[in-house]
């Protein structure tokens, strides 16, 4: 099992906090700056309704012990030396430490905020998905309306109504507070009864946004080809798309897995690619069964299969230039040293010219795009390669392109190939052999004497809606 990245998580961490001190200066000397202009007297305001009947003398005793005649850079200067030391000034309302304001409020705004967040997370995407099943449907209508119509309500409006309707006509919560106005102690009852009003009203305001972002996702996934053919074929939604199949691959062999769209094809390259655990079957990898699956495989198992799928532009990052697209893996496995050599190397043998390493791929062809992707497939030199339909999307010269540099890297290290696709003529003519989707279940599972081969036994497969 590979350990997480620690390093570049702090060094993530670290910059973003660099980055946010310059911030928190600005904003902090805007404040005072604000405050200085104002025309309300601080004093006053401090003082309260006490004010009212103090005589100048008393007033100017307190301007003079809370220093508001001071210039606000002196004042903002005197507040960070004070608050880098730990100590972030009095509070004006509450007349105590603005730290102790705030330790004692922070775990109740951790709770609330906690269980503001899974209410929205589970209400949102429960009415995304029930609204993305069945588009233009009554309740699509609803939900969808609904989350507009929220978005226009100030969450502060329906706090106020949610108040009045809930605590003061029907009396079923209370308005406000931790526990009841007479307990003299902390109850998980009190807090869960006082938790009910804001923890329901909080995610009102995420759910607007968060509820079609949901719908549009799952709508998405439920109009692809695979699915839309596996429905059109009369399969349910728990039908599994791979079952009683067996699929051996030798070291060297190239193996074409031929299938009509929506036979589960590409689930059964996920599969083998260690991306999808399968519901049953067995994955046998170089003579040892695979137990873990994608991130949690031992690095052995999962650095020795390389996968290149249909479409490039849905598994390259869009915020990495193509050099880093290649390199990715490299660093990802702590190999960063091998990045100046490997990835020029790559990008010249997939016909990718230096200046288009600098660019992202929205700036290029999806053929350009999908031959970074191959050389990403190729950068840890990969004992066994997975063509989830490569070419698919790509004119004829670029196929032969592609083809003709899996080619190279096949016989120059020996890979075994599985190369999944529909068009019979291109596999026949590049692979040793080719099977047939209905005849999967025929093959013989792999002889126990060929440690190195991988071997795919009777897997059953339920994939998400938007696998093939």
């Amino acid at each position: 099992m590979t350990r997480p990245p620690w390093g570049a998580m702090a060094r993530l961490a670290g910059r973003r906090a660099l980055f946010a001190v310059p911030i928190l200066l600005v904003v902090t000397f805007g404040v005072f700056a604000i405050a200085a202009a104002s025309p309300f007297d601080p004093v006053r305001a401090y003082a309260g309704t006490a004010a009212l009947g103090a005589d100048q003398e008393t007033l100017d005793r307190l301007r003079d012990n809370l220093g508001v005649d001071e210039g606000f850079a002196v004042r903002w200067w005197r507040w960070l030396t004070a608050a880098l030391g730990g100590d972030l000034g009095q509070s004006s309302v509450l007349r105590q430490p603005v730290g102790q304001v705030i330790g004692e409020r922070l775990l109740w705004s951790t709770l609330l905020c906690a269980v503001a967040f899974v209410v929205a997370v589970l209400v949102g995407t429960l009415l995304g998905v029930l609204a993305a099943r069945r588009p233009g449907s009554w309740l699509d209508r609803i939900v969808t309306s609904l989350a507009y119509t929220l978005e226009a309500a100030p969450v502060f409006w329906i706090a106020l109504l949610v108040i009045w309707l809930f605590a003061l006509q029907l009396g079923v919560f209370p308005a406000g507070g931790l526990t009841d106005t007479a307990s003299e102690q902390v109850t998980p009852g009190q807090v869960a009864d006082h938790l009910v009003l804001p923890a329901g009203v909080l995610p009102v305001s995420q759910l607007p946004w968060f509820t079609p972002y949901v719908r549009q996702g799952v709508g998405d996934a439920l109009a692809e080809d695979p699915v839309r053919g596996a429905r059109a074929r009369g399969s349910s939604e728990r039908t599994p798309v791979a079952r009683d199949v067996s699929l051996t691959i030798t070291p060297g062999e190239a193996v074409g897995l031929l299938g009509p769209s929506g036979c589960g094809k590409s689930t059964l390259a996920r599969v083998a690619a260690l991306l999808h655990r399968p519901d049953s079957g067995t994955l046998v990898l170089e003579g040892t069964p695979v137990r873990r699956w994608r991130h949690r495989a031992p690095r052995e198992q999962r650095t020795a299969v390389g996968i290149v799928f249909q479409q490039p532009r849905l598994s390259a990052d869009p915020r990495l230039r193509l050099h880093d697209l290649i390199a990715e893996p490299l660093r990802a496995t702590g190999r960063r040293e091998a990045v100046p050599d490997r990835v020029p190397e790559l990008a010249e043998a997939v016909g990718l010219t230096p200046d288009l390493l600098s660019r992202r791929p929205h700036e290029v062809s999806d053929g350009q795009l999908q031959r970074a992707c191959l050389a990403r497939a190729l950068v840890l030199r990969p004992r066994w390669l997975v063509c989830d339909e490569m070419t698919a999307m790509l004119d004829a010269s670029t196929t032969a392109a592609l083809v003709t540099v899996v080619e190279d890297y096949r016989r120059t290290t020996g890979a075994g190939l599985l190369a999944v696709g529909n068009d019979r003529v291109l596999l026949r003519r590049w692979c040793d052999r080719t099977a047939d989707w209905d005849t999967l279940g025929e093959e013989a599972p792999a002889a126990e004497g060929l440690p190195q081969v991988m071997s795919l036994r009777e897997p059953s497969v339920v994939p998400p809606a938007s696998e093939g």
